[in-house]
């Protein structure tokens, strides 16, 4: 997605078919779970799902031609022989004009395989660059510490498994 001109509610051209629209970008949410690299624009687009405007329709329309160009694209998983745990955080401080709320996003990597990852507002207004990215990195904490333990449990589990 384009980085630049910001979507916003103040755009002022309405798009009149809300019936075609919706249905398009719930799909979208959909194949989220094998595209993740459109996280990003898809929750752009669905922060407009009540009233979208005829530019978040041209947005919609640029994913859906980069899905046709890209269809050989997807999530690929292997079994390496080490398992490190990645994590790769960032913000976008005041990226919202309508709400001023800063946009968050994280790719967490077990080995080369992306197992967790998203993009989403924060829950408040921060007050600063430092606040937002402060902010981003303890949610993706969060998930690394709920990451680590569930990798600790199934660890465990099978290992009694084997004992028995």
């Amino acid at each position: 997605m384009v980085s630049s001109p910001c979507l916003s509610q103040n755009d002022t051209t309405t798009f009149n078919n809300a019936s075609l629209y919706c249905p398009i970008v719930d799909s979208l949410q959909y194949l989220l779970i094998r595209r993740p690299e459109l996280s990003y624009s898809v929750n752009k687009v669905c922060q407009f799902m009540h009233h979208p405007k005829q530019h978040h329709w041209k947005v919609v329309k640029r994913i859906l031609h980069y899905l046709v160009g890209s269809q050989t694209h997807g999530l690929l998983l292997c079994m390496p022989s080490q398992l490190p745990l990645q994590a790769y955080v960032d913000a976008n401080w005041d990226s919202n004009s309508d709400d001023r709320k800063s946009t968050t996003g994280y790719t967490v990597f077990l080995g080369q395989n992306l197992i967790a990852w998203t993009s989403n507002k924060q829950k408040v207004v921060s007050r600063s660059t430092t606040e937002v990215e402060y902010r981003s990195i303890a949610t993706t904490l969060v998930v690394i510490k709920w990451t680590t333990n569930l990798h600790i449990y199934l660890v465990g589990y099978f290992l009694s498994i084997n004992h028995i």
